[in-house]
């Protein structure tokens, strides 16, 4: 009996064979391979369907590794029925689980209690108190504060369960590497775009959100209407909100450091305390590894033997090294990614069309982006989820590219029109302009420079300020892009250049200059580009952000042509024209034009 789970599975099945593959199940779980447990447990129930154990287990499983709860809900239930012979710690589990999935969060938290007063150092019992708490979105009224409104269950209890299991298993950090890494940012807020969800279980179901906030020293989250968060109504952005996404950060650092110093020759665990330090600007040689997010990555690269692994990592090491301003040493690593991308699956073909548009590959950014679509699509317009057909969301996911790029001008004409074709097939009628504008909302403000207004532009665009801010410039308002302008400015109050998007910083800049307000311009640009230590992780990984970002050097370095600045004309013009050197012939003009620029030095 290697495990005590183990042991105690041996009274639920008559089948040997089934009990091994249970046991090999916990083996795995041992050393936090998921995938090999979920494989085990599921060969247990296939030879015994009714096993309760291996239908508990398999159910954790696939909770623990955050699959969808109708995935794992369906074992739970098995697990958990009466007459099971469970030990009483698997029954508690079970109960916690079945709470879990039909939504009880109160009463799944009072099961994980008291899984821990019997012992306090289960990890179930710790994750799922973090689970129980991060997951309850209802929010109710509470007439005692300000905002009228309060969350049902407190993050910092649900962030102190999930703290007290990361460190209590180091191993753990096997089942957060890579993709997953981004999981665990959004169970603590270590990101600025992540804010708390939540709905009010009133006659008409209320959103609501928050972004996290420092109240005495302690994380927390004032619920306000969505509408009024999306909406960037004054106040809905707290002050405190670095300094709250500091202190997560923090946290963070303090769990991943744990897990190197736990496995030191873990690729996983180098690559989790690599991202947290570049949150937290640590890039670059500072004379101590821990606090190097490149000699992390460098250090968990030899170590990597799973091809995918070896390219997230490739990324990350060409995302540091663009932060760090060494753009020659980044498009060869890129490239050098990038070889053999033909053959990449739907899971990495998002992160490599950011290196492919990094190095100027229009139509193989497109062609990544486009593969990565999943079976369905899940977007977000004005807070709202949409479901949008496979066959609809891969054109239009094609089309972001060629829009970032702005080039060629008759792909972006042709692939709108094949991904309006799309959504005519494949959406019913009912649905369709909200799939609509969620497909299309954005490639249309990206393409704006070079197609013009389309019908998705207007005065009232759901929440799209962009959009409404064309579609003024288009139509002669100037008065309402400058009040535009300004409410943006006074809403990102205490927000750094580095948090912005850079699509939105490209376009805000555009409609700035038209206004002929070219050295507000010259300032916001230099200082975003200024501020590309504190970029988010999408900044080379994202097509859309990646295009956007090079296309902010080309404008920057064309204004300072313009103005005589020498220095910036040939700085930028310089990056450009190393990082697409290789270019697909649609950008060769722009690279010809940055490389005189670098060359000459200005006008």
């Amino acid at each position: 009996m290697r495990s005590p789970e183990a042991a105690a599975g041996i009274v639920g099945t008559r089948i040997l064979t089934a009990w091994q593959s249970y046991a090999a199940g916990h083996d795995a779980l041992a050393e936090w391979n998921l995938g090999g447990a979920e494989r085990e447990f599921r060969a247990a129930i296939q030879l015994d369907p009714e096993y309760p154990h291996a239908n508990l287990w398999l159910a954790q499983t696939l909770a623990w590794a955050g699959r969808p709860v109708p995935e794992w809900r369906p074992y739970a239930i098995m697990g958990g029925r009466s007459s099971n012979p469970l030990g009483l710690h698997d029954r508690l589990l079970s109960r916690a689980l079945v709470r879990l999935a039909n939504q009880e969060y109160p009463q799944a938290c009072a099961e994980y209690r008291a899984m821990l007063s019997r012992d306090s150092l289960d990890f179930a019992g710790w994750f799922g108190l973090g689970e129980c708490q991060s997951r309850d979105h209802v929010v109710l009224r509470d007439t005692t504060i300000p905002s009228r409104w309060r969350f049902r269950s407190s993050f910092r209890g649900a962030a102190q369960g999930y703290q007290r299991a990361l460190e209590l298993i180091p191993s753990v950090h096997r089942a957060f590497a890579g993709v997953a890494f981004t999981r665990l940012v959004r169970l603590f807020y270590a990101e600025p775009a992540i804010y708390r969800r939540g709905y009010a279980l009133t006659p008409d179901t209320v959103l609501f959100g928050a972004w996290p906030e420092l109240r005495h020293d302690t994380l927390a989250f004032t619920a306000l209407p969505l509408a009024d968060l999306f909406a960037g109504k004054s106040g809905t952005i707290p002050r405190s909100m670095n300094a709250a996404l500091a202190q997560n950060r923090e946290l963070l650092r303090r769990i991943t450091l744990n897990w190197v110093h736990s496995f030191p020759r873990s690729p996983d665990a180098h690559e989790a305390l690599a991202l947290v330090l570049e949150s937290l600007g640590e890039l670059g040689e500072t004379g101590d590894p821990e606090r190097s997010a490149l000699r992390m990555v460098q250090t968990a690269e030899p170590f990597a033997t799973d091809s995918s692994q070896q390219r997230r990592l490739g990324a990350a090491e060409v995302r540091l090294l663009v932060k760090l301003g060494d753009f020659a040493a980044a498009r060869t690593r890129a490239e050098a990614v990038l070889a053999g991308w033909q053959r990449v699956g739907a899971s990495e073909a998002a992160e490599l069309s950011g290196l492919a548009a990094l190095t100027g590959h229009v139509f193989a950014a497109a062609t990544l982006l486009s593969r990565s679509a999943p079976v369905d699509t899940f977007l977000t317009w004005s807070g709202a989820p949409v479901v949008a057909p496979r066959p609809a969301a891969e054109p239009a996911l094609a089309l972001v590219a060629y829009a970032a790029f702005g080039a060629p001008r008759e792909s972006v004409v042709v692939v709108r029109g094949r991904t309006e074709q799309a959504i005519l097939n494949w959406v019913d009628e009912r649905r369709r302009p909200m799939v609509r504008q969620a497909l299309l909302n954005f490639p249309a403000v990206l393409a704006f420079p070079v197609v013009g207004l389309s019908d998705l532009h207007g005065a009232e665009t759901g929440g799209n300020y962009l959009l409404g801010m064309q579609w003024a410039w288009a139509h002669g308002d100037t008065a309402t892009v400058r009040a535009r302008l300004a409410w943006l400015a006074d809403m990102r109050h205490d927000l750094r250049p580095g948090d912005l998007a850079s699509y939105a910083v490209y376009h805000e800049a555009l409609l700035t200059l038209a206004l002929r307000d070219t050295a507000t311009v010259v300032k916001h640009l230099d200082d975003f580009l200024g501020a590309l230590p504190t970029a988010n992780s999408e900044l080379v990984t994202a097509a859309s952000e990646t295009a956007m970002l090079v296309r902010i050097m080309v404008l920057r370095a064309q204004l300072a042509d313009a103005q005589g600045d020498i220095p910036a004309a040939k700085r930028w013009g310089a990056a450009v024209a190393t990082l697409w050197g290789g270019a697909d012939p649609p950008l060769q003009e722009i690279v010809q034009q940055m490389r005189e620029l670098a060359a000459r030095g200005g006008g």
